[in-house]
């Protein structure tokens, strides 16, 4: 089934309950900049929302966890030329963008888990022709 209003240069795509009514719902990620939450119905139809974070850049990695762990799924995105975002998840599927104090970096992958061993989950980046990363969690 095609998803309505989709079309562009979208090159990533995450699945989970993101705004916490038991369906599971999708975000698109787009090359050209910005993410869209299509909200799912729980029998496979999605509707579109608004594009946000256009300004975070080129959407080259995603990633859906709860980062912060307040029960809600956010989104972790990797681009290129610009630093990195964590989009926080209020709960019900309404993001705020927060740029990441880092050195801007081509990233290409990114995976959440906790790496130290403390409980909190923490954030791995996937780097082209620089360093990779590793963001600590914290209270």
């Amino acid at each position: 089934a095609a998803l309505p209003d989709s079309e562009g240069d979208n090159r990533k795509s995450v699945v989970a309950d993101f705004d916490a009514d038991g369906a599971i719902d999708l975000v698109l990620g787009s090359v050209e900049g910005g993410l869209r939450l299509y909200r799912g119905d729980g029998a496979g139809s999605f509707t579109p929302g608004d594009i946000f974070a256009a300004g975070a850049g080129p959407v080259q990695a995603l990633i859906a966890a709860d980062v912060d762990g307040d029960g809600a799924v956010d989104l972790v995105q990797g681009t290129e030329e610009l630093p990195n975002s964590v989009h926080w998840n209020d709960g019900h599927g309404v993001f705020a963008t927060q740029r990441l104090d880092a050195e801007p970096a081509d990233t290409y992958g990114v995976a959440v888990g906790d790496m130290d061993g403390d409980g909190r989950p923490d954030i791995v980046f996937a780097n082209s022709q620089s360093p990779n990363e590793v963001i600590f969690g914290r209270e």
